[in-house]
């Protein structure tokens, strides 16, 4: 479906992982990382196993008591936001379908906004080059640039 997207975490930049609920992705080129847990998490969660941003709203519609206008307008934001900080991209195909029978069995829970956290506290030190760009004590201490 055009107007159903799927997105694709870029592995290229973006290395992350899921402890304990919540996501934390680094992305390789602009040092930043970043952290999502709830909500946040399970798209995360399913934007790695292909599903489209259709799926991700069904899924999301059948789990948690809440007007579905208000999860729509929340995923497109926080989608909206993962594309802004180049962690995933859209591509033209859907791998999956979150069925209804995956969560037919448990009740329904109150909807919180997924939220993405970014990071930029430790970016220069992500981005050192460990050889050429430290101090003779090596990393991480960064090497004095000397100023004319």
């Amino acid at each position: 479906m055009a107007n159903d997207p799927v997105f694709r975490v870029d592995a290229a930049a973006v290395v992350s992982d899921i402890i304990a609920g919540e996501a934390v992705m680094l992305h390789r080129v602009s040092g930043d990382y970043f952290s999502t847990d709830g909500v946040g998490c399970l798209i995360w969660e399913w934007i790695g196993g292909g599903q489209s941003r259709g799926s991700i709203l069904n899924g999301l519609n059948q789990r948690f008591a809440t007007d579905p206008a208000k999860i729509e307008t929340a995923v497109d934001a926080f989608l909206a936001d993962l594309v802004k900080h180049k962690l995933i991209y859209e591509i033209d195909r859907d791998v999956g379908t979150l069925t209804k029978a995956s969560f037919a069995q448990q009740p329904k829970s109150a909807f919180t906004t997924p939220i993405l956290h970014v990071y930029s506290d430790i970016r220069r030190m992500i981005l050192l080059d460990p050889i050429h760009d430290v101090a003779e004590v090596g990393w991480p201490i960064p090497a004095k640039v000397s100023t004319p």
